[in-house]
């Protein structure tokens, strides 16, 4: 594709922060040059060298570089919308030109940033399939214009599409199942009283209720030691003789309003809407995000209940979907729904996406347990009874907690594990504290295996694994020492064809 005298626009100046933070990024890379540089400083001036004045120009000549080199990058950055296509030039000292197409979009994501809202303006990422460069980022645009892009990108595209989808539909005869009501559109939002919840059951209200309490701690203890009087004292009787039930209740809600702030940083006016085969995720407080979602890029389902989500019956819903990046592709896990009643489960999935809730899910028996216990306990034991002897006690009586602790862990996974195996479907659960249930498609199966020692052929007990079709290696699943006709039973089913 070839431009005849393009008239290019450029950025807002305000990008020049995006470039500013991107030059930063980009130059950690080169942060193990850091000591070796003060080291050849500290040798060269020996102890002349003030170091609070040195690290002062050190930053101010670090931002001024940072600063030139963000402004050089926004001058050299333009781009152009045509009637089916968006050019982009770029570079500072190696100059490229990009032209993205319709064919090659996968998504379109929008950021608004804290300058964005001053400057009424928005920053779009565009994600397109291959090259080295597999995202563009348009910084600080209007509104007019990403909304310009938008439809160039999108409406293109779904004319493409369709008339792919048409061309197969006659091939194949499949008229009533390929026929998709683009206005159709389903919506839900996430309300306070939802995020309060959220904030309650999350890991990181634990997190901060620990580290108040230590802190606490340790600022009493400062108290006592610089305090010239008794403060205890000086505290009213009702306070001295309910101090412990007092201070859990004052760290409960401090910890309590500090995860509700951080949620509400990072879900505040969270909205799911679908719209085709398109879905789109609204949120943030200072930085709106707005990611869309291709149906046919979804890799997993993955249901996910905390321990204090569990005790409740609450859920987080999330979906790993793939973009390409480079030479090879990339998975992203994207939350769908942060906090779901487990009733609620089915239809959510039912409506957003293409996957479903089976019934009971298969148990594991009880010669799976002696696999699950065995080694595990041997390897702690081992651990175990070295540290018994050789440590000095009282802390050697700990080390019997180890094969315990071992132990509790393999029966509450031994528990937690469990599978179905469905027409296109399969179920796949295990955890120990955290249970995760993941819902794989047929078609996204990438390989699978099944695993069978000596040992394990006479009790009919067998190990499988399934990876999903990514480039991730974080996304295999296994199912360890079940029946040796359930795991024949899923590897047979990794194995036919989709109907």
């Amino acid at each position: 594709m070839m431009m005849s005298e393009p008239r290019l626009s450029r950025l807002h100046p305000i990008s020049i922060i995006y470039f500013v933070v991107k030059s930063l990024k980009e130059s950690y890379s080169y942060s193990w040059t850091v000591p070796i540089i003060l080291l050849f400083i500290r040798k060269s001036f020996d102890k002349d060298l003030n170091i609070v004045w040195f690290f002062v120009v050190a930053i101010l000549i670090l931002a001024a570089v940072l600063l030139t080199v963000g402004i050089l990058r926004w001058k050299s950055f333009m781009y152009q919308v045509n009637s089916d296509s968006i050019y982009i030039k770029s570079g500072i000292f190696v100059k490229k030109e990009r032209w993205i197409t319709p064919e090659r979009l996968q998504s379109i994501d929008s950021t608004i940033r804290t300058y964005d809202r001053i400057f009424k303006t928005i920053t779009l990422t565009l994600e397109v399939a291959g090259g080295e460069d597999s995202s563009v980022v348009l910084s600080c645009i209007t509104q007019e214009e990403a909304e310009r892009i938008r439809s160039v990108l999108v409406s293109n595209h779904a004319q493409t599409e369709s008339i792919e989808t048409t061309s197969e539909v006659k091939g194949e005869q499949f008229t009533q199942n390929a026929v998709h009501d683009q206005a159709e559109e389903s919506f839900i939002q996430i309300h306070t009283r939802d995020l309060i919840i959220h904030s309650m059951l999350s890991p990181k209200f634990g997190v901060i209720f620990f580290l108040l309490l230590g802190l606490g701690f340790k600022l009493w203890r400062r108290i006592e030691e610089k305090a010239e009087i008794d403060v205890v004292s000086l505290m009213p009787q009702w306070i001295i003789s309910n101090w412990i039930v007092l201070s859990i209740g004052l760290l409960l809600v401090l910890s309590g309003i500090l995860s509700f702030l951080l949620t509400l940083i990072g879900d505040y006016q969270f909205k799911l809407r679908m719209q085709g085969d398109e879905m789109y995720i609204e949120r943030g407080l200072f930085e709106k995000k707005k990611t869309s979602i291709p149906q046919k890029r979804i890799q997993s389902v993955l249901i996910i209940q905390k321990p204090l989500q569990r005790l409740f019956g609450y859920v987080c819903v999330r979906v790993i979907f793939v973009r390409s990046s480079g030479k090879k592709d990339s998975d992203k896990t994207v939350v769908l729904h942060p906090i779901l009643r487990i009733a609620e489960v089915p239809a959510f999935l039912e409506t957003y996406t293409s996957y479903h809730v089976g019934s009971e899910l298969k148990q594991l028996n009880r010669k799976s347990l002696r696999y699950y216990l065995l080694m595990p306990l041997i390897i702690s034991l081992v651990i175990c009874i070295p540290l018994f002897i050789f440590v000095p006690k009282p802390y050697g009586w700990f080390a019997p907690l180890i094969p315990i602790w071992t132990v509790i862990v393999r029966i509450l996974e031994y528990k937690l594990t469990g599978w179905r195996v469905e027409e296109n479907q399969l179920t796949i659960q295990n955890g120990v504290l955290t249970r995760r249930v993941a819902l794989i498609h047929k078609d996204r199966v990438q390989w699978s295996r099944l695993t069978q020692t000596i040992f394990q052929q006479k009790r009919e007990i067998a190990s499988f694994k399934v990876a999903i079709a990514s480039a991730s290696d974080n996304l295999k699943l296994s199912l360890s020492y079940i029946p040796m006709q359930d795991a024949e039973q899923a590897m047979e089913w990794t194995q036919r064809k989709r109907k």
